[in-house]
């Protein structure tokens, strides 16, 4: 007896350690699934969780290379104090351009796959894009969801696009916002047209 409550304890000791440092199988489905950490993160958690407030929340699952206590401390920082509203978020980390990463967050269940891009050098950036394209379209089970790419070079999103096919979105982010920058500076009030349009906040659209 003593043997049987020493191998349990260990197995209990041994799935929470796994849990807090996020290489845990996910059991969700129909989820949001972000890949990925950058500067962007937290205001994108954040239009999900507006959007998904009608509904009364809905589920993120993100898998980055960051630690899993990182990023938590980062989500409860950011967006405490009820701004979650009812959203449930759940942190893996792991190398998301792996396919075995991927098959731990369910991505082949989720409704949307967000892939953002990594800091540094632009190339490196959407090669690890492209790769994670590739693992995306070589899972087992097909992919039901649609994939959104943020992209760093705009001359790498035609290859991106080739590779992924229909399913997915390329957005070169800086070329966006750029756009935005410069048509809100030559338009006094576009800004907060374009804040009301694309944001969730409010009244919302839907098509």
């Amino acid at each position: 007896m003593s043997a049987i409550i020493g191998i349990i304890s260990t197995m209990i000791m041994d799935f929470s350690q796994n849990f807090k440092l996020g290489i845990t199988e996910v059991q969700e489905d129909d989820h949001t699934l972000i890949l990925g950490w950058n500067g962007s993160t937290i205001p994108l958690i954040e239009e999900l969780c507006l959007a998904a407030d009608s509904e009364g929340g809905g589920k993120i699952v993100i898998l980055s290379e960051r630690p899993k206590l990182e990023v938590d401390s980062d989500i409860r920082i950011n967006l405490g104090n009820g701004q979650l509203r009812g959203t449930r978020i759940q942190v893996r980390t792991g190398p998301y351009s792996t396919t075995a990463a991927l098959e731990t967050v369910q991505a082949s269940k989720a409704k949307a796959i967000v892939v953002q891009a990594a800091a540094g050098d632009p190339d490196k950036a959407d090669s690890l894009i492209l790769r994670t394209i590739l693992s995306l379209k070589g899972m087992p089970t097909p992919i039901k969801g649609d994939i959104i790419a943020e992209m760093r070079d705009i001359d790498n999103q035609l290859l991106v696009k080739t590779v992924g096919g229909r399913a997915i979105e390329t957005i070169v982010s800086h070329d966006i916002i750029g756009r935005l920058m410069i048509k809100s500076a030559r338009n006094p009030g576009l800004a907060e047209v374009y804040e009301s349009v694309l944001g969730f906040e409010g009244c919302e659209f839907y098509m």
